[in-house]
């Protein structure tokens, strides 16, 4: 029998094509993480100004995480609450592609955010993958000696560039 929490989790995953944004062959594909903040909301606007500039196509992935859910997973609003932050994500990221001349897709799946981006830029053969860079700081300082950052470890494991865009 499936739980709740499965259930939900089956649900969330989303796909849109935007205009042109389905399977075709594109120049420069680009793979783009996206969360829904503004470091990452930075890296899709320049993502897309470069895509268009090039000829390119821009592919989408947020991983649905931790951030988007709930403080309590047993309260009775939880996946309504999940989906509703999940959709003003993708409204969000959604508004700016529209508005952009190029091909682009959006997915919102579950899983780790490293594995995702390495899958979606094997399934759209990226020609990078796009992350915003932390913001620096003290806090960037303990992440990193915790170990290496998303990107330094995406980039050892993809087997494809993995460019940081600067807040």
């Amino acid at each position: 029998m499936m739980s709740s929490s499965d259930h939900h989790r089956r649900s969330a995953v989303e796909h849109i094509d935007g205009p042109d944004g389905g399977p075709h062959i594109h120049k420069c594909p680009l793979v783009v993480g996206y969360d829904g903040g503004d470091i990452s909301h930075h890296a899709l606007t320049w993502s897309l100004q470069f895509a268009s500039g090039i000829g390119g196509s821009v592919h989408v992935v947020h991983v649905i995480d931790l951030a988007d859910t709930p403080v309590d997973p047993d309260s009775e609003t939880y996946e309504e609450d999940t989906e509703a932050q999940a959709g003003r994500e993708r409204e969000r990221a959604t508004e700016a592609l529209d508005r952009a001349d190029v091909p682009w897709t959006y997915d919102a799946v579950y899983g780790t955010p490293g594995g995702a981006l390495e899958s979606f830029g094997r399934k759209y053969d990226a020609s990078m993958i796009v992350l915003g860079a932390s913001g620096g700081g003290f806090g960037s300082v303990l992440r990193r000696l915790g170990g290496e950052s998303a990107a330094d470890n995406l980039a050892r494991h993809c087997g494809r560039p993995v460019l940081t865009v600067p807040a």
